[in-house]
């Protein structure tokens, strides 16, 4: 997939996941949520040319390491993203179901992961562009 579809499936999974907060799926809300952080991890490692890997784990640990390349707040996002992860995780795959609290928070920090991977996803388009044309 391109870098362009995964910012769009991104944007499209963030609105599904607001919607679905707004009419109480809270657990359909968190997986949502990190639904759409995960199309912009792939989008950052596509933006730095690197081939985004399958599985979570290895995505996340990737961009980890990247991210502390270029961005003094990587340990803070990082370990937002990794709590998003870990509670949607919990939500799909255990025993644990989502309460309006918790939803809310996951929504409040993966708007932070969000708004934060767009403005360094954007910030490399941007390079990318004027090397093109220097």
């Amino acid at each position: 997939m391109s870098l362009r579809r995964y910012l769009l499936k991104s944007e499209v999974l963030l609105r599904e996941a607001d919607l679905d907060l707004y009419n109480n799926c809270f657990n359909k809300a968190i997986s949502a949520y990190w639904s759409s952080i995960e199309a912009l991890l792939r989008a950052f490692l596509l933006a730095i040319k690197k081939s985004p890997p399958e599985r979570a784990g290895k995505l996340i640990s990737l961009v980890s390491k990247e991210l502390k390349k270029i961005d003094p707040y990587a340990d803070h996002i990082v370990a937002s993203i990794n709590q998003v992860y870990i509670h949607r995780r919990n939500i799909e795959h255990r025993s644990k179901l989502a309460d309006p609290r918790l939803a809310k928070y996951i929504a409040e920090l993966s708007r932070m992961i969000i708004n934060h991977m767009r403005k360094i996803i954007s910030a490399l388009i941007s390079e990318t562009n004027s090397a093109i044309w220097h």
